[in-house]
């Protein structure tokens, strides 16, 4: 095997293949990146058993690339990593010998020793089905969900954001228990052919897929019982999914409410933001709300007592308020803040059903999808 290539692009491709493998990895072949030189192009797989990242470099006007021969070899992950990026910028010659790499950059000359990419365990990545979808719009699903996604292993398949058919278009949705966050209606090429339970994908491999396959204008989604398969332009993500089935949570969302108010989201995310200074993240704001009349403005109030270093309080003032002439609950102000972060609108509804009821947050404006935060209060005395 015998390649030229520019540091940059074998350094970008290199860094994508490498984000899943461990140097605690049970088979320890896996603690190494294929590569693989043939006319296609060069290639690198980095996997964990769980997520497996395979990227691909072609041969075309494009590229860099020079395949002088082909071949392959695994070659120890991080050490080959750190060998490409200590190289001055410019080309890199990498030959192969009786498993044994030669890398050349400028001046320095590395030799490393590797594994015969027979032991390497086979991937696949031809899975039947599928649908194509914007991987703008399938980043954003994901990601506007997966911040609701548990960290606790006592429930593994909330670990995870599930992928749902809705209508014929793909929807998700998370929960940790104690707040939720729904997504719907984002139109895709192909027919969708996840089961009415949907497929729960790994939080970890929703947390790298904007920086593996952001740069493909679409991707391409297939999957099996047991995996996930996502193609973009150059790179293929292959995760297993969570096994069990997700909990259904459309009964969660109340559809009778005591009081709505609509009020600015950077408004109010600042607003709450201000009210955990003198406290953690964890810290828990009380909501009160009291109608005054012939007041110039509906406001309600944010208030954070006995705090370790102190208390807070704040007045906002909301564009509308309907229903009740007064109102208060208590609840995770991190929740809300999260929510309110990954939602593109100007203006937010919150509607709430009662004082120990969850309480949705949704866009004010008409959007194309169907959005919806659920957030659970607690109880404060």
């Amino acid at each position: 095997m015998k390649v030229k290539i520019e540091k940059s692009e074998l350094l970008g491709a290199l860094r994508k293949a490498t984000k899943p493998v461990s140097n605690k990895a049970v088979v320890p072949v896996l603690t190494g990146i294929l590569v693989v030189s043939d006319e296609k192009g060069l290639t690198l797989t980095g996997s964990d058993s769980d997520l497996t990242v395979i990227t691909n470099i072609p041969l075309d006007e494009e590229s860099s690339l020079e395949v002088v021969k082909e071949g392959a070899i695994v070659l120890p992950a991080k050490e080959f990593l750190n060998i490409i990026r200590s190289l001055d910028n410019g080309e890199v010659e990498i030959t192969v010998d009786d498993l044994r790499a030669n890398i050349i950059g400028g001046k320095a000359n590395f030799v490393i020793n590797g594994v015969s990419a027979s032991e390497y365990p086979r991937i696949n990545t031809d899975l039947s089905g599928g649908f194509t979808v914007e991987t703008g719009v399938f980043n954003s699903l994901l990601n506007k969900t997966g911040y609701c996604t548990s960290t606790m292993e006592t429930r593994p398949i909330l670990t995870g954001v599930n992928l749902f058919s809705n209508s014929g278009n793909l929807g998700a949705i998370a929960t940790d228990a104690h707040r939720l966050s729904r997504i719907y209606g984002v139109e895709v090429e192909g027919e969708i052919t996840i089961p009415e339970e949907g497929i729960t994908i790994p939080a970890g491999t929703v947390k790298e897929l904007p920086a593996l396959i952001g740069d493909s204008e679409t991707v391409s989604v297939a999957h099996n019982k047991n995996q996930i398969v996502i193609k973009g332009d150059e790179t293929i993500v292959v995760s297993r999914l969570l096994e069990g089935t997700y909990p259904d949570t459309d009964r969660l969302f109340p559809t009778d409410f005591q009081i709505e108010f609509v009020v600015n989201n950077d408004v109010l995310r600042s607003a709450f933001e201000r009210a955990i200074i003198l406290a953690d993240e964890n810290a828990v704001v009380r909501f009160n709300y009291e109608k005054e009349e012939g007041a110039m403005f509906e406001t309600f109030y944010l208030s954070l007592k006995n705090g370790e270093l102190g208390a807070s309080s704040e007045q906002v003032i909301a564009d509308e308020v309907t229903g009740l002439d007064e109102f208060k609950l208590s609840f995770s102000a991190k929740y809300l803040i999260d929510a309110l972060k990954v939602m593109d609108s100007e203006k937010v509804r919150i509607k709430f059903s009662g004082e120990m009821k969850p309480f949705i947050v949704e866009p004010e404006e008409e959007e194309e999808l169907e959005v919806k935060k659920l957030i659970l209060p607690v109880r404060a005395y």
